[in-house]
C-alpha cells in the first residue's frame, strides 16, 4: 500500500451508519474539521460531552471486565501467540490486530487504509463441534443500534482474513452487545456481513472518491462532531427541511442529482407550481408531501421557516456536571 493513504478506523466507520452520512466519513479521513471563532465555544462544549460520554464507557468496560471469570488482559501482548494456545472458556480482553494486506482489493487499495482494531471482548466458545471465536462489544448506550452491530460484525469481517493463520479456529457469526443493565445479547450477522463485504469493496472506496457525499442536517447530528460546521452548511439548503426521514432525503437526493434547477426550497416549490416543466407528476407528488405543499396557497409553509431560518433542527442537550450545565 502506497505511502500517504489517509486512513480511518473502525469505531469511526460505525458512525456512518449512525448518521446516515457520507460527508462525515469524509471529514474523518481528511482530517480537516473546520470550526469558525464563533463556534469555538460551543464545539468545546460538545468535546466536554463527548470525553464524558468516552469516559463513562471507559468505566463500564471495566466494571464488565472484572465480573468476568477467567479473563486475558491482551494489552501490549501479541495475539499471534495468544491464539496459538487458546482454550474453551477464556474471554481475551483489548486483544490488539492490524488488518492484514489480503483484506484490500483493486478498488480501496491506495484510496484508504483500515487502522488497527481492538474489540473489546473476544470469547472462546465451542460451537457446532469447533472451536470458535466470538466478539462482543460494550456499550454504555440505551439501546443496541446498527452502529454497534455494525462495528462488531466488521471486527469479525476483519478476523475471517486474519483467522486463516490459525486452522484450528474459526470466527463464529453470532456476535454480543452488552449494555448497561441487562444481559448479553446476541445476534446472528450472516446478512449483516454480506453488507459489509459490499460496504467496504464497493460503497467505501465511492464514498471517499465522491466530490458531492450526501449528507443532511438533520436532529441526529447533535452528537456529531462536526455539527457546528454543517448546521452553518445547510444554511439555505434543502436541508433546512425539519424533521426530513432517510427516506425522504434520499428521494430528494435521487431527484436533485438529476436537475441543474434546484438549489433549495423555494425551486422544489417553483417545479411543482409550474405546469410546463419535464418533471413528472409522480415526482412531483412525492416533493409536494416533502415539503408540505399547500394547493390553496401554493406555497410551502417551509418557504417561510428558510427566510427565518426557524426551519433547522432546534435541540438543547443538558450536560450536567459538578460545576456547570451547558445548554447548546
Amino acid at each position: 500500500m502506497s505511502q500517504g493513504v489517509p486512513s480511518i478506523s473502525i469505531s469511526d466507520l460505525s458512525k456512518y451508519y449512525q448518521f446516515n452520512c457520507e460527508k462525515l466519513v469524509q471529514k474523518i479521513v481528511s482530517k480537516k474539521p473546520k470550526s469558525t471563532n464563533e463556534n469555538e465555544n460551543k464545539k468545546n462544549k460538545t468535546d466536554n460531552l463527548i470525553e464524558a460520554s468516552k469516559k463513562r464507557g471507559n468505566e463500564f468496560e471495566l466494571e464488565i471486565k472484572n465480573k468476568l471469570n477467567n479473563v486475558v488482559d491482551c494489552q501490549h501482548k501479541s495475539y499471534k501467540d495468544l491464539l496459538r494456545n487458546v482454550h474453551v472458556g477464556q474471554t481475551f480482553y483489548q486483544m490488539k490486530f492490524d488488518v492484514p494486506e489480503n483484506v484490500y482489493n483493486a478498488n480501496i487499495k491506495d484510496i484508504i487504509k483500515l487502522k488497527s482494531f481492538i474489540p473489546d471482548f473476544i470469547e472462546v466458545i465451542r460451537e457446532d463441534g469447533e472451536t470458535k471465536l466470538m466478539v462482543w462489544d460494550v456499550k454504555s448506550s440505551k439501546s443496541t443500534r446498527i452502529s454497534h452491530q455494525f462495528q462488531a460484525a466488521s471486527y469479525v469481517y476483519l478476523l475471517k482474513y486474519i483467522i486463516q493463520d490459525f486452522p484450528a479456529l474459526s470466527i463464529s457469526h453470532t456476535i454480543g452487545i452488552r449494555l448497561p443493565h441487562l444481559p448479553l445479547q446476541t445476534f446472528n450477522i450472516d446478512l449483516l456481513l454480506q453488507r459489509i463485504d459490499k460496504f467496504f469493496r464497493k460503497d467505501l472506496p465511492k464514498i471517499i472518491r465522491t466530490k458531492e457525499p450526501f449528507w443532511y442536517y438533520n436532529t441526529r447530528c447533535r452528537t456529531c462532531d462536526f455539527v457546528h460546521t454543517c448546521r452553518e452548511d445547510a444554511i439555505g439548503s434543502i436541508s433546512m427541511i425539519p424533521h426530513l426521514s432517510p427516506e425522504n432525503a434520499e428521494s430528494l437526493r435521487t431527484f436533485v442529482s438529476s436537475r441543474n434547477d434546484v438549489v433549495d426550497i423555494e425551486d422544489l416549490t417553483k417545479i411543482v407550481v409550474n405546469e410546463d416543466n419535464d418533471v413528472k407528476k409522480s415526482d412531483k407528488l412525492i416533493i409536494k408531501q416533502i415539503i408540505k405543499y399547500d394547493k390553496k396557497s401554493k406555497r410551502s409553509p417551509y418557504l417561510r421557516a428558510k427566510k427565518t431560518k426557524r426551519a433547522q433542527p432546534f435541540y438543547i442537550i443538558l450536560y450536567y456536571t459538578r460545576k456547570e450545565v451547558y445548554f447548546f
